[in-house]
């Protein structure tokens, strides 16, 4: 490191700081020299020896297990930003495999993001073997050691289903999430709200997609080619299944929202850049929130929390009151 301070014309704290990622203590053209040099004299960090000397290894977990998903990309996106400007670099687990993952390997800190309540003792096993976690999942787990991130969608389902009803909607189709045959609980606000206002939900208005961007557009092109009787609004479990809902749209020729409403839940940044922008619900800010709480457990800034995000209604381009079905003229 002195080497490569010597070379740089710098001090090894700027050295030290500017190869760990740091961003606010040199100048561009600083760290410019300072990775040339590096980059000339071979340096590279030694992670182990770090992790020695500090107790930190410099390396995080994120296991997201729907890598397809915008909110998942977003997280990845947000959660690596942040991560990297405190010098620790972002590993990304797309299995699900975290728990055999973090018995093998150090890291500073893991975010989880699909936990079930059955896996509370493991977690705080974790806990006791020196893991830092922040955990996503489950309706009953305890922040025994660990922060809990609970985000509850069911009533912003509902209100979701109440804005297009309150619209003037009567033909709702509900692209569904299914899982080994089982479907995601957010299609029972589906059902719920058209049985409370007497509309039909048979189970031909049900279109089921796994996770999966394919099958999502297989399930929106089966709902939206039924011409004149058709839906005249699609709600969708996901916000990836109407981010293809609204490109199967264009497709077939049909118009969002003149032609078909569109609303997602998630509110993903991938679907609040859309054209036109999707309606969602979901958390507001989630994402910085949740990396706050990431960056608080990494320096264990504070006990262990249960953190709960209420998702919201954002009403955007997207969902509008009917037309009349068919193709643009």
């Amino acid at each position: 490191m002195r080497m490569v301070a010597a070379e740089a014309g710098v001090s090894t704290a700027i050295v030290s700081q500017v190869l760990n990622g740091r961003t606010d203590t040199a100048s561009p053209a600083t760290r410019e020299r300072v990775f040339a040099a590096a980059k000339a004299l071979g340096y590279r960090i030694n992670r182990t020896a770090r992790a020695m000397r500090t107790g930190r290894t410099g390396l995080a977990l994120l296991s997201l297990t729907m890598l397809p998903d915008p909110w998942s990309q977003e997280a990845a996106q947000a959660l690596t930003r942040r991560l990297a400007a405190e010098g620790v670099q972002a590993l990304v687990l797309p299995d699900g495999n975290w728990r055999e993952v973090l018995r093998q390997h150090d890291f500073d800190v893991a975010f989880i993001d699909a936990a079930e309540d059955a896996h509370q003792e493991t977690l705080t096993q974790l806990v006791k073997e020196g893991n830092r976690l922040v955990v996503m999942g489950g309706k009953a787990l305890q922040a025994d050691g660990f922060d809990v991130v609970r985000s509850p969608g069911l009533d912003g389902c509902r209100a979701a289903m109440r804005h297009l009803v309150q619209m003037g909607h009567r033909r709702i189709h509900c692209l569904g999430g299914r899982v080994d045959g089982v479907y995601t609980p957010r299609v029972e606000a589906w059902r719920e709200v058209l049985t409370e206002h007497g509309l039909p939900c048979g189970e031909q208005m049900l279109h089921p997609f796994g996770y999966d961007r394919n099958e999502a557009m297989a399930a929106a092109l089966a709902a939206l080619g039924r011409g004149q009787d058709g839906p005249t609004a699609l709600f969708c479990t996901t916000d990836f299944a109407a981010i293809a809902a609204v490109q199967a749209a264009r497709f077939l020729n049909l118009r969002v929202p003149d032609d078909i409403s569109i609303i997602g839940a998630g509110n993903t940044a991938e679907g609040r850049g859309l054209k036109p922008a999707l309606s969602s619900v979901g958390p507001e800010n989630f994402m910085d929130r949740v990396a706050d709480i990431l960056m608080d457990r990494l320096y264990d800034r504070r006990e262990p929390l249960v953190h709960t995000f209420g998702w919201e209604l954002f009403v955007r381009e997207s969902s509008a009151a009917p037309a009349t079905r068919g193709p643009a003229r």
